[in-house]
């Protein structure tokens, strides 16, 4: 969804223009605000509040009184004035006149000068005269095709985004792709065979048992053993094993009989514990709920609910109106007095 073009027009001390307002919104998709400053101090306010929330700002009234809106600007933010010779713009006479540093003169197809234009960072800033011929003589041949080309340019700027990022997806997925190709061709290639000539060595070497061995092993478990060099070892059948003697320690106890009553005892005691293959487990101790949590977490919810209600009606609805929270609670305050 393409995003609007935010522009604010605040009107210095003269009337409000109905005709350069529906005009402008006919250029391209766009929110526009507009506001009205009876002196310096409310200008002042205004131009901060537009520069915060809007890409294009227009001011409109007198440029060159003591109260004009080039000095006004100027001063709001933290330029100096500069003359400037309008006959290099193609104005008639040697006539020189001062606008923000850094500015372009605007200038009607007739000669005259209508006011001057300032970009900072992302954000412009128009000013132009009172004069309603001047000021709709140069809305129509440069105002609306500088924002006409703003709003190109950031079509642009998302599309060449969007581009960007399926570029980027779609050469993940055929790297994906062609890792997964690569490696089933390896594993194709990859063939597991068996070593050869171990099981012919396997059969020379075990041979199957004969007659003469299998008489060897019954001799073997009467108690005589054959050794290659003719010795014959004999074991005596009546040698006794020696006994083992029983040492009692210092810490020997002789058992008790248990009692029935004792027994009971012992067994509720084991109960308490759990067991698993590497031992004990002792019992988790358990924290007793309190009875009063559910009544403490349905007030704290319920305070939220009216903390964000209230922030709601008067914070973000007077700020999306124009209008400040403190003056909005003012005009409340008010209605209820009277």
């Amino acid at each position: 969804m393409f995003q609007n073009i935010k522009v604010d027009i605040i009107y210095h001390k003269t009337n409000t223009d109905f005709e350069m307002e529906f005009n402008l919104c006919g250029c391209c998709r766009m929110r526009l605000l507009t506001d009205k400053s009876p002196d310096a101090k409310s200008m002042v306010h205004s131009l901060a509040r537009a520069v915060s929330r809007s890409r294009v700002i227009i001011l409109t009234g007198s440029l060159f009184s003591d109260d004009g809106i080039i000095k006004l600007a100027a001063e709001a933010i933290g330029s100096k004035l500069v003359p400037v010779n309008l006959s290099k713009y193609g104005v008639q006479g040697n006539e020189s006149v001062e606008i923000i540093e850094g500015s372009t003169p605007l200038i009607t197809p007739e000669g005259y000068f209508g006011g001057c234009i300032i970009e900072k960072g992302p954000q412009t800033m128009i000013l132009l005269s009172d004069s309603k011929s001047v000021r709709k003589a140069i809305m129509q041949t440069l105002i609306h095709p500088y924002i006409e080309e703003l709003c190109a340019m950031e079509l642009q700027e998302k599309a060449a985004l969007e581009a960007s990022s399926l570029i980027t997806e779609e050469i993940t997925e055929e790297t994906d792709e062609m890792i997964e190709e690569v490696e089933s061709d390896i594993i194709a290639d990859v063939i597991v065979q068996e070593p050869e000539g171990i099981t012919d060595e396997l059969s020379e070497e075990f041979t199957p048992i004969t007659e003469e061995d299998e008489e060897n092993l019954e001799e073997y478990d009467e108690g005589v053993i054959e050794v290659p060099s003719d010795m014959i070892i004999e074991m005596d059948e009546n040698e006794e094993e020696p006994e083992i003697e029983e040492v009692i320690g210092d810490y020997f106890t002789e058992g008790n009989k248990m009692k029935a009553h004792e027994a009971e005892r012992y067994n509720a005691e084991y109960t308490k514990y759990d067991y698993d293959d590497n031992g004990l487990i002792p019992e988790e101790p358990t924290l007793k709920k309190s009875s009063l949590n559910i009544p403490i977490t349905i007030l704290a919810i319920l305070v939220l609910i009216v903390i964000a209600v209230l922030c709601y009606c008067l914070i973000y609805v007077p700020s999306k109106n124009g209008v400040e929270a403190s003056a909005y609670i003012k005009e409340i305050i008010n209605i209820f007095k009277v």
